[in-house]
């Protein structure tokens, strides 16, 4: 793994923080499951879900840009991923109504790349679109769902 990478190993269920492999997450996963990863910004935790259900927050270093990825074994395996263009099957409104709630200028950025910039100590995150749109900055809860 990359230095600054976090991953959640599904047959296994334990975490992994660039090349150090963590405790027993609290479950695993495979055919048939939906897998969400949030991060939280302000926190500065990221959690794993399960089929909309979620696990325990842990701390994680937000220094360094971040790149969302799955990996998969399996020669026949199939993903797909859902950056925020469909709804998610963990129920996130609770989770933004204690962050703030949720800006409109941030349904601009569902469903599209970037580079987080910086991060500031208040959890804002800037964040570069690779499309061309330019530099967003706001205090979001990022969702990247992986299925």
């Amino acid at each position: 793994m990359d230095e600054g990478s976090f991953a959640l190993h599904g047959k296994y269920g334990r975490t992994f923080w660039e090349t150090v492999q963590g405790d027993y997450y609290g479950f695993t996963f495979g055919t048939g499951d939906i897998v969400g990863a949030a991060l939280d910004f302000q926190r500065k935790q990221i959690f794993f879900t399960k089929n909309g259900r979620p696990g325990k927050a842990l701390p994680v270093k937000l220094e360094r840009p971040l790149h969302p990825t799955v990996s998969i074994y399996s020669p026949s395996a199939e993903v797909s991923i859902n950056l925020g263009q469909s709804p998610f099957r963990f129920d996130i409104e609770p989770y933004k109504a204690n962050h703030g709630g949720w800006d409109p200028s941030m349904e601009k950025m569902l469903g599209k790349t970037g580079t987080v910039v910086a991060v500031l100590e208040n959890g804002a995150a800037t964040v570069q679109l690779d499309d061309g749109g330019g530099t967003k900055r706001w205090s979001p809860v990022l969702l990247v769902p992986a299925a």
